[in-house]
């Protein structure tokens, strides 16, 4: 089985869905399951470790303010947004920081959440390696 994740918010681009599409073909090739594939990509793989630790959820309902955006770099400790309470005439917003450093791969796209709903997720780049990516490498827990 093949399975690609992509788009946010759930709206995917036509360029989304070229890039996702040519991504599984390029892999089928390097697996040798298809005899040719697309040209080669003309930027560098971007390697992503994606755990439970990267993602940061709504700790009560509100409307989220991301103060991130896509594809930033975060450290420890970073505010990744601001929750602002929809109750109570004196509720102040509550911040979300990132637990690690890591890369914004995915934010909420409406502003209204409710507790326990993904706010936004990070991933931790890996290592520069040289050559194809491992079979190891395609299994669970990394992008």
């Amino acid at each position: 089985m093949v399975e690609i994740e992509g788009g946010s918010g759930g709206a995917v681009t036509q360029e989304d869905m070229l890039v996702m599409r040519d991504g599984i073909l390029r892999g089928l090739h390097a697996y040798g399951v298809l005899a040719g594939g697309p040209a080669p990509a003309t930027k560098p793989a971007l390697r992503i470790d994606v755990r439970e630790r990267n993602s940061h959820y709504a700790p009560q309902d509100g409307v989220i303010e991301h103060r991130i955006g896509l594809g930033d770099n975060v450290k420890t400790g970073d505010l990744l947004a601001l929750l602002h309470p929809t109750h109570g005439r004196d509720a102040q917003p509550v911040e979300i920081r990132a637990t690690g450093p890591g890369v914004i791969l995915r934010q909420r796209a409406t502003a209204f959440i409710r507790k326990g709903e993904l706010v936004c997720n990070t991933g931790t780049k890996r290592e520069s390696r040289r050559g194809a990516p491992s079979r190891e490498e395609h299994g669970a827990g990394g992008t």
